[in-house]
């Protein structure tokens, strides 16, 4: 994981074993930039009065930001992508009370803060980065690679 992701995890991964506190998520392809845990540091701090449920660590803003919290974050409406984020319980329990799951996760998650009903927050700017483009060498199908092979079948 890399020096930048060994001190994320020790921070976010002690609250984590007491129980209660939040949870680094990250896809294996998570690439972390040269001030990750300093940001990510500085970001909790600034969200610790907020009651936040999600942050997103990196992510495609589809929304105009709802307001800055601070410096280096932001309230948002509508973000994709899952490449990583901080999770508290009570997002999770949120998710888990939203479930199924009727579309791609990130649009799943995007909804949510939407209507409302999960409160999103981003590091400006990201703090983490894909290893590779969107959907280059992914052994996971995206859904719209699915929508259009199914959209292509019935058009004869």
């Amino acid at each position: 994981a890399g020096p930048a992701l060994e001190g994320a995890t020790a921070s976010c991964g002690s609250s984590c074993r007491r129980g209660g506190g939040p949870l680094l998520v990250l896809e294996d392809d998570a690439m972390p930039t040269a001030e990750f845990v300093d940001r990510l540091r500085e970001a909790l701090d600034a969200l610790r009065n907020e009651s936040p449920d999600l942050l997103y660590l990196g992510y495609t803003q589809a929304a105009p930001w709802r307001r800055k919290v601070s410096k280096c974050v932001r309230e948002a409406e509508y973000l994709w992508t899952t490449v990583g984020y901080v999770l508290w319980p009570s997002g999770a329990r949120k998710l888990l009370a939203a479930l199924p799951v009727d579309q791609p996760v990130d649009n799943f998650m995007a909804r949510l803060m939407a209507a409302g009903t999960l409160r999103g927050f981003a590091v400006v700017p990201e703090i983490l980065k894909q290893a590779k483009e969107w959907n280059v060498d992914n052994d996971v199908a995206h859904s719209d690679d699915a929508a259009w092979i199914q959209n292509a079948g019935s058009s004869s």
